[in-house]
């Protein structure tokens, strides 16, 4: 017969005082937590008008300090990164478009461009006409708070963020959807109005300096896609429309990966900020931005002076960084003009939009490729 050892009350006191104690260092790690997000938040509030100090490209009051301190650096033989013109003035934003880019070159942006159409309506025939398909969300098993695996696209139904992912041989793209892109996941109306209500505030409080929640999950889902082993060896690039162009051209910087932004809205002060000066110097190395003539988001010819006042003066301004092509408009339609930029590029090509892309083989034969 097994005998029964009596418990002591010492022992009960020393289990009750030991899950006092874990107890009260629970209570105390919550308090700090909310302690140091009162404190970050107090710190964003009094620092926030800093994000606009500075500008994109150089500014009076920033070339009068600097040019002191680089002569005197260069005089001590200390070695620099940049030449003294780039510390000065910068790589150079690029505040007016480049050029049209030339019909050939357009054809390796087809791709992105098809992407962007694919991913808004979650409609996979642009992409098919040119030999890329849809990645499965299943095949790449991502298991995200929020986010759910669709059939042909992620999709969070509380932030609006959805991306695509497609391929064709070693070259894929990942896409993200603009507003608008949800009405192809939600059938309630008002779901999608809330969600393109999200869309907006997150527009204005970007340009307006703030750092939007939906730039940074978009930051960590793109992280997890990106080093997924279904893409090993893959030539990984980005891409998006609008909303989802300025998402693309956040990630680009900061995850230094190629992207083309379709018709792009500008980031802002806030996400600059993150991204940091050096990566937005380099940005012509990662970022292109393809707009269409007159488009009401990319084109803004009559701000550009604007623009370049408040950045002379020292003032941070929202913008769009990389190379900047434009083509001419297939549309009249402000509408038109801004969405279907896929029918606009093909008849700059000199393509008929409604033409089934699937039998000019001269099409089907392109692989994406940013200039």
């Amino acid at each position: 017969m097994n005998s029964i050892l009596p418990i002591s009350s010492h022992t009960v006191r020393n289990e009750g005082g030991t899950s006092l104690c874990w107890k009260l260092k629970s209570l105390a790690d919550k308090v700090v937590n909310i302690c140091l997000a009162i404190f970050r938040a107090f710190f964003d509030l009094l620092t926030f008008p800093l994000r606009f100090v500075g500008s994109k490209t150089w500014s009076f009051p920033g070339v009068a300090l600097r040019f002191p301190y680089l002569v005197f650096k260069r005089a001590l033989g200390i070695a620099c990164e940049n030449s003294l013109k780039t510390e000065l003035f910068g790589s150079g934003y690029h505040f007016q478009f480049e050029k049209k880019p030339l019909k050939e070159e357009l054809k390796g942006y087809l791709p992105y461009i098809a992407a962007a159409s694919f991913i808004h309506a979650t409609n996979s025939f642009w992409i098919k006409s040119l030999g890329y398909h849809v990645i499965a969300p299943r095949e790449f098993e991502i298991d995200e708070k929020g986010v759910e695996a669709r059939n042909l696209c992620f999709f969070d139904p509380v932030s609006g963020l959805k991306v695509g992912v497609i391929e064709k041989g070693d070259h894929v793209i990942a896409i993200f959807g603009a507003i608008g892109s949800s009405e192809s996941e939600l059938e309630n109306p008002s779901e999608r109005k809330k969600i393109d209500r999200w869309g907006y505030q997150n527009v204005t409080w970007n340009l307006l300096g703030g750092i939007p929640s939906i730039y940074l999950q978009a930051s960590d889902f793109f992280k997890k896609i990106r080093q997924n082993p279904r893409l090993n060896g893959k030539r990984v690039e980005l891409a998006g429309q609008c909303y989802g162009g300025s998402v693309a051209q956040f990630l680009s910087l900061q995850h230094k990966v190629k992207a083309l932004c379709v018709n792009s809205m500008a980031i802002g002060p806030g996400l600059q900020k993150i991204v940091g000066k050096k990566s937005l110097m380099a940005a012509d190395k990662w970022v292109s931005h393809l707009s269409v003539e007159r488009d009401f988001v990319s084109d803004s010819r009559g701000l550009w002076p604007v623009d370049q006042l408040m950045s002379g003066l020292g003032i941070r301004t929202a913008g769009n960084f990389g190379r900047r092509y434009v083509i001419p408009s297939g549309y009249s339609n402000a509408a038109d003009l801004h969405n279907n930029v896929i029918g606009s590029a093909l008849k700059y090509i000199g393509y008929d939009s409604n033409e089934k892309l699937s039998e000019i083989p001269e099409i089907t034969n392109i692989y994406g490729h940013i200039s």
